[in-house]
């Protein structure tokens, strides 16, 4: 994933099953901030948790991944270039999570980046 744009704002999209575990901390809510957090940690390996087998993760309007294995590759090839000069900042008022059947939510979020993507 190349980035052309001196500031950008993600609008990130997860699909995944809702676990009891994500219900007991409030829902799939968590997962916004829990991805910003492995973000800003620039430890590919703490995404692998925010993801399920099956996952459809859509990053930006032009680019869609499917499954943990394809997004969390991804997602170690950018903190091993572009991404590590990077954090995000993520505020829960721009955190939307709609449930589309039982079991499984929908969870869009903003996240601009700060720093160096920033400016």
């Amino acid at each position: 994933m190349i980035i052309h744009v001196a500031t950008l704002a993600l609008l990130l999209g997860f699909v995944a099953p809702v676990q009891a575990a994500d219900l007991a901390r409030g829902g799939p809510e968590h997962l916004a901030a829990a991805f910003v957090d492995a973000w800003n940690s620039h430890e590919p390996a703490r995404f692998e948790a925010l993801f399920t087998k099956d996952a459809v993760w859509v990053p930006t309007a032009d680019a869609r991944l499917d499954g943990r294995a394809g997004i969390t590759t991804d997602l170690r090839q950018a903190h091993a270039t572009w991404a590590r000069r990077t954090t995000m900042a993520i505020d829960p008022e721009d955190v939307t999570t709609r449930a589309v059947a039982p079991g499984v939510s929908v969870v869009l979020f903003q996240a601009p980046f700060r720093g160096e993507m920033a400016r």
